[in-house]
């Protein structure tokens, strides 16, 4: 990918944007009660780019989110709630709003009211689908808006790092062309998780590319401070990577959900089945020996982790707590398949799983 990266390092000091380019791109904001979390949202907006069409999609926020927005000079869509809302459908109706208001609009970033764009990311991001005719999407660098905050929150800081160059799937962050949006469709307004992943697998099916650059995009505000917060963060993975899977098939999220299946079941039956066997062969010695065997198979789990996101550059207590939590994850994303087939089978529809609080605009802390 580093001549991708390159070429967009070489044509920079001389790509000068024109009025008519920054009209014709546009941003959509989703949000939910981010209270001044969306003020620093738009805040990062227009500093980048005082001139750019900023759509705002409210999910029946209960504090002043719409205000805030209006403050920008944003238009505002307020979802209407008799419909199941989710981030695919509040972005597939900001993007109708932001095509009738600019009917050529060639490029639309896509940003959470939880996020911060960096200052010259509009820029980087246009001029790179500009340049690339097999690209559809691009996106760049996530960083934790304060990973210091709690554990939780540096975890997500490890979870941003991804590789740069050509991808199979980017975040809820990213600038896509208007064109290739609109040809496929938009998003899956049924998905309550995981519509990403499925918007670029069609993408991909018909050709097109999706792309992650080294520069910075945006900064993101977890305002994880609890475990309770995580946990619930988990089990939104599991249903929601079920969900996905079952719908679509293809690879997408299989291996998660067998994962956790493996560990969250195959794991302790393998332990007792163990401990069963050392029992039978050597008494109490040996089903202790059983136990340390199948506790050996998690530890080395856990090592394996750990080495890989030390390779990344995190220190060892950080690498060593994200493998722990990882490996403890697995009944947490198995409880979200449980809750996912339970009601699957109750004939309800897929829902959005909400591990944040709302935050207040006088809330001190890093939300």
């Amino acid at each position: 990918m580093s001549d991708v990266t390159d070429m967009v390092q070489t044509n920079r000091t001389n790509c000068t944007q024109s009025r008519q380019d920054v009209i014709r791109c546009g941003v959509v904001v989703i949000g939910k009660n981010e209270g001044k979390r969306l003020r620093r949202c738009f805040s990062s907006i227009r500093e980048a780019d005082p001139e750019s069409v900023i759509v705002y999609v409210d999910s029946a926020s209960t504090d002043n989110s719409v205000s805030i927005a209006q403050s920008f000079n944003a238009e505002i869509v307020q979802l209407d709630t008799s419909t199941p809302i989710t981030a695919a459908r509040a972005r597939n109706e900001g993007f109708q709003k932001l095509r009738k208001l600019v009917s050529d609009v060639q490029y639309v970033q896509f940003v959470d009211g939880d996020c911060v764009l960096e200052d010259d990311w509009l820029d980087h991001a246009r001029q790179f689908l500009g340049e690339q005719t097999d690209a559809a999407i691009v996106c760049g660098q996530l960083r934790e808006f304060d990973p210091e905050s709690s554990i939780y929150n540096r975890l997500c800081d490890i979870e941003w790092d991804r590789p740069i160059g050509e991808t199979t799937a980017c975040g809820g962050i990213f600038m896509i062309k208007a064109e290739q949006f609109e040809q496929i469709g938009g998003f899956d307004p049924t998905i309550p998780a995981g519509e990403e992943p499925e918007l670029c697998q069609r993408l991909r099916g018909c050709g097109q590319k999706i792309f992650r650059l080294g520069d910075q995009m945006a900064r993101h505000d977890s305002a994880m401070t609890g475990f309770g917060q995580w946990w619930v963060r988990q089990i939104r993975t599991g249903y929601g990577g079920l969900d996905v899977a079952n719908r679509f098939g293809e690879g997408l999220f299989a291996s998660s959900v067998k994962s956790a299946r493996v560990w969250g079941i195959g794991w302790p039956i393998i332990t007792v089945l163990l401990m069963i066997a050392g029992l039978l062969v050597a008494g109490i010695i040996g089903a202790a020996i059983g136990l340390g065997l199948a506790v050996a198979m998690l530890i080395l789990q856990i090592g394996r982790i750990t080495h890989r996101t030390r390779q990344s550059g995190f220190p060892f207590s950080l690498a060593f707590t994200y493998g722990t939590l990882t490996m403890l994850s697995k009944w947490a994303h198995l409880w979200g398949q449980y809750r996912y087939l339970r009601e699957r089978a109750a004939g309800s529809q897929a829902v959005v799983i909400d591990h944040k609080r709302a935050i207040k605009e006088g809330d001190t802390g890093s939300a």
